[in-house]
């Protein structure tokens, strides 16, 4: 009698495994993204437009990182590398989770910027983007957001 039950148990548990992991596998990848290690998107702003864009990291980022040697690296295996991106949504969400409300007052519009450009419901690429006032390796003004991290699709869903 006690053959069948441990029996039925062990069947249940393995039928329990199998469906977890299909449920994992079916979980659209924009609930997975939502709020993870690239971002909190929760808040995001949701644009949809088409269009083809070429992404680079912002060479003079790229060269003040050299000079400096600090450890922060720029997540491309080749940093000069272009991302050429169709898309037909882009998520953005600015990085305020630990900013108090007058520090969010203050710095309105100066505040990072992390982006995930959709194709068909399927993530395409994920960048950073920091505001800078001025150049970090010439000291010209610049005064606008520019690409200091990148990640393509294989990057992104490897880390998830």
């Amino acid at each position: 009698m006690r053959k069948p039950a441990v029996l039925f148990f062990f069947l249940f548990i393995l039928t329990l495994c199998a469906w977890h992991g299909t449920a994992r596998s079916e979980t659209d990848e924009k609930s997975m993204l939502l709020d993870s290690a690239w971002g909190n998107f929760t808040k995001a702003r949701m644009v949809r437009k088409t269009g083809t864009i070429v992404l680079k990291v912002w060479p003079p980022h790229l060269e003040y990182q050299a000079m400096i040697r600090s450890g922060k690296c720029v997540r491309v295996a080749t940093p000069d590398r272009e991302l050429v991106v169709t898309f037909d949504e882009v998520w953005v969400a600015e990085d305020d989770e630990h900013v108090s409300p007058s520090e969010r007052r203050q710095k309105r519009g100066k505040l990072n910027h992390r982006k995930l450009f959709w194709q068909d419901g399927k993530v395409q690429c994920w960048t950073l983007e920091k505001y800078y006032a001025f150049d970090p390796v010439t000291k010209a003004k610049v005064g606008k957001h520019q690409i200091t991290q990148l990640a393509d699709r294989e990057e992104v869903l490897k880390g998830l």
